[in-house]
């Protein structure tokens, strides 16, 4: 129906979401706040200067307003200030230079397609059970979808309130954010299978033991060298998200990561993300270094915890 409240209707092989206002508004929403997220990642990786291009009497620009509130450290450019391209001059070829594929122009070649970032979902999505719609060793092309689905509630739950009564509007919320990116003949089946899991995990004992704790950063934004996530990255810089860095009754900080994954095995999870945790781990270190850092993989399906050992 129509109204300020989203409403899905499920069943069937089509089902229908809306209001479409409320759809497009929350698709804004999204790409602002991935725009706000590759910014923020962008901006902190400056270590002594961080320059910023706008223009402030642009007040439709969010850049441009911010810029104007710092009007002392805005260094106008003028025709002055910069020099204009017809006054380049490209430097003399070097005779002593190696000739077309040579050594010497294979390995820039090779530095320049070199990928500049990998992040932990590529690694998973390329190695891990993500790949071609595999969930536990058995074809299941939902689950990927699934897992965002679940992943996308996960990131918004207030830990300070009951977990199962924010599930529903949450998930409703998820959805409208994703529906362009759910395949409209399995978008039931994707929230009924998220509902699913989400209202298990609000009513086990993991679901219990996060709520209230003292929560420190959640998809917090990082990088880090590639080899950090994996050892044999063939990447420049590893990057991506933190998803929940919290402290514990005993004081510890605990890094942790959600797995929707349906894999019992514990020993098999731990040496698959155990660069990955200790990354995290490094990544915190420098933020807090007298606190004492432990790792863990929290199951959502199953409620489990699994420690993760970090290196001394």
């Amino acid at each position: 129906g129509r109204g300020d409240r989203l409403a899905l209707q499920l069943g069937g092989a089509n089902p229908w979401i809306g209001p479409v206002t409320e759809l497009k508004d929350a698709k804004k929403a999204m790409e602002q706040e991935e725009k706000c997220r590759v910014a923020y990642v962008a901006a902190t990786r400056a270590k002594k200067e961080l320059w910023l291009v706008a223009a402030p009497e642009n007040s439709d620009c969010a850049l441009g307003r911010a810029v104007a509130r710092h009007d002392s450290l805005v260094t106008p450019i003028t025709s002055n200030t910069v020099t204009p391209c017809h006054d380049y001059e490209a430097p003399a070829p070097d005779p002593s230079s190696e000739p077309l594929g040579g050594p010497d122009k294979q390995a820039a070649q090779a530095q320049r397609t070199r990928p500049k970032s990998i992040s932990p979902s590529q690694i998973d999505a390329e190695q891990g059970e993500r790949r071609g719609g595999y969930e536990g060793g058995v074809h299941d092309p939902e689950a990927v979808y699934v897992g965002e689905l679940v992943h996308a509630v996960l990131e918004h739950m207030d830990f300070a309130r009951p977990l199962p009564e924010q599930v529903e509007w949450l998930l409703e919320a998820a959805t409208a954010k994703m529906h362009e990116e759910l395949p409209a003949d399995v978008i039931g089946a994707v929230f009924e299978r998220a509902a699913e899991v989400l209202t298990s995990f609000a009513r086990s004992g993991l679901g219990e033991r996060i709520q209230g704790v003292e929560l420190l950063a959640r998809e917090l934004p990082f990088t880090c060298p590639a080899t950090w996530l994996t050892p044999n990255a063939n990447a420049v810089m590893g990057t991506g998200f933190i998803d929940l860095v919290y402290r514990d009754p005993n004081g510890v900080v605990v890094v942790a990561d959600w797995k929707v994954t349906s894999n019992p095995d514990h020993a098999a999870l731990r040496a698959r993300y155990s660069a990955q945790l200790a990354a995290y781990a490094n990544v915190i270190r420098p933020l807090l270094p007298d606190a004492t850092i432990r790792a863990e993989l929290l199951l959502v399906r199953s409620g489990e915890t699994v420690p993760i050992p970090l290196p001394p």
